[in-house]
């Protein structure tokens, strides 16, 4: 007989009944599979509002339980959706059929032409990042986590941004811990100066889904945003030559 998958823990839930969209398929199939290696990170469970839950159930779009594995097959071409059940302490992930780009968060903490938060994070080498370090130029802020399959993906991305326009300051932000982060750097090459256990910062921007990515003026207001693996929010469309074409149309709108 098939049986659900389900993931235990032990506090109990005071949340109330919602439902939440995922950045895209695939950042949930890697959020899921996180959660069954590491048998419910904190982080992703914080990540995804789950903190409070002792049980997690996957589920087909019928309601059908499903194992681990069919659950992340199912998910190509698919998104799905979180329901929290505040009366027994449970919530579900349930496959949704549709458009992968209507999961992806409509919105950030900020709005297009917002002040950003005071910045003062520490990098893996040591350094000191703030906005004034970062000089009086554009900053893209890219979010990202080690397990986060988009997120490595887009990597060859951030470095040719990086490389080829010096005249834009470039920081990725993880609320990874300074070990994990350096092992990401090194496993997946990132170029960029990165900052780690930046998890107060992310929580003030309202960032949820990952990747996403921040353009801020020089004046530290915001002038775009995107997440979910290249779908703009916020701003111009990206088109197939990529984020940097992305920046670039955007600052000229400035």
């Amino acid at each position: 007989m098939k049986s659900s998958s389900t993931f235990s823990r032990t506090r109990p839930t005071a949340s109330s009944w919602s439902r939440v969209f995922i950045a895209t398929a695939l950042a949930c199939a890697v959020h899921l599979s996180a959660w069954a290696v590491t048998a419910l990170d904190p982080k992703m469970i914080s990540m995804l509002g789950l903190d409070n839950y002792k049980t997690i159930r996957l589920l087909d779009i019928n309601g059908t339980p499903l194992t681990t594995q069919e659950f992340m097959e199912r998910l190509s071409g698919n998104s799905f959706s979180i329901s929290k059940n505040s009366s027994n302490g449970s919530a579900s992930l349930r496959i949704t059929a549709t458009d992968p780009t209507s999961a992806i968060p409509k919105k950030i903490g900020l709005n297009v032409g917002d002040k950003l938060p005071d910045l003062k994070l520490t990098d893996v080498e040591g350094r000191t990042h703030t906005w004034e370090s970062l000089g009086r130029k554009p900053v893209v802020l890219n979010f990202f986590f080690a397990e986060c399959a988009p997120c490595i993906e887009e990597v060859p991305e951030l470095n040719t941004l990086g490389k080829n326009n010096p005249d834009i300051a470039v920081l990725a932000v993880t609320f990874d811990n300074k070990a994990t982060t350096v092992r990401f750097i090194q496993r997946h090459g990132l170029q960029w100066p990165t900052v780690t256990d930046a998890r107060p910062f992310i929580k003030k921007l309202g960032v949820t889904g990952y990747p996403t990515t921040l353009l801020v003026s020089p004046q530290r207001t915001l002038i775009a945003f995107k997440s979910g693996g290249g779908v703009a929010l916020e701003g111009l469309a990206t088109t197939n030559n990529g984020l940097e074409t992305w920046v670039r149309q955007n600052l000229k709108l400035q």
